[in-house]
């Protein structure tokens, strides 16, 4: 436990002597034992004081050896405190009740545009799982709950078999 503690310090206190406006990496690829791999675009905004300000990840997409498919529009994290994120690695070994809480703290924001992965298993391996956009925000404070969550989902799709029990179930009872 300690160990850890004193390993979550030193990557707090590394992070926070480092500072950046931008950081950019456009169209890097990667091929290994059959796996290959695309991103249009890696950057990261503002870090400051151990807190970055966003990173985003554009027009990703990557094939596996068994011809699976994925790929991915855009990825954003908004507010990303590595210094909150140490402070829960410490706790990793003996977490308080609170310890999941400290997350709303960790980042304020995540988005996700238009994702498709593999479904990867059985006859449905060919059918990817869509997603078109989620996105989830918080901010304010009532002690260690945000005073407001935003959230949205739209346009999602992939196959749903009778082996995938409860809820995807009624999903399919009800004709998704």
């Amino acid at each position: 436990v300690e160990d850890s503690r004193r390993a979550a310090e030193l990557v707090r206190d590394t992070i926070g002597g480092i500072s950046f406006t931008t950081v950019a990496v456009t169209e890097a690829y990667t091929s290994e034992k059959g796996e290959t791999g695309r991103v249009g675009l890696i950057r990261m905004d503002g870090l400051a004081n151990g807190v970055l300000d966003g990173f985003v990840l554009e027009r990703a997409d990557g094939k596996t050896p068994e011809g699976g498919t994925g790929k991915i529009g855009r990825i954003a994290v908004r507010q990303l405190d590595f210094n909150q994120l140490a402070a829960l690695a410490a706790e990793a070994q003996s977490p308080s009740p609170t310890t999941a809480l400290v997350l709303f703290r960790v980042i304020s924001g995540i988005e996700i545009k238009n994702l498709e992965v593999p479904y990867g298993e059985g006859d449905a391996k060919d059918e990817p799982v869509k997603i078109g956009n989620f996105s989830l925000s918080w901010g304010g404070s009532l002690g260690v709950l945000p005073s407001y969550v935003d959230f949205a989902l739209t346009d999602v799709s992939g196959p749903i078999r009778p082996e995938d029990g409860e809820p995807f179930i009624y999903l399919m009872n009800a004709g998704m």
